[in-house]
């Protein structure tokens, strides 16, 4: 019998985190500097990366936050774990 490779018909993933990302109403008193990092533009990159090695997930990612966070001190911690199924 020869061996075969099955490969799945759907590359699954979870990715769970400690945060929201800040909410998704602004609020008016907030000033530029002091913006969110919104859920549906995570949701966004994960449906963009999600099928990359997590090498390459994690790079994207670091960038992402890092360009939206700016010159601004990190006042929260950040979590964010990702398992292929």
């Amino acid at each position: 019998m020869k061996n075969k490779t099955i490969l799945p018909a759907l590359l699954l993933a979870l990715f769970l985190s400690n945060v929201t990302f800040g909410q998704e109403q602004t609020n008016p008193q907030q000033s530029p500097k002091d913006k969110t990092f919104k859920e549906r533009k995570m949701r966004e990159y994960l449906n963009e990366l999600y099928y990359l090695p997590a090498k390459n997930q994690k790079a994207f990612l670091t960038i992402a936050f890092n360009e939206w966070r700016g010159d601004n001190v990190q006042t929260d911690d950040v979590c964010l774990l990702g398992v292929r199924l």
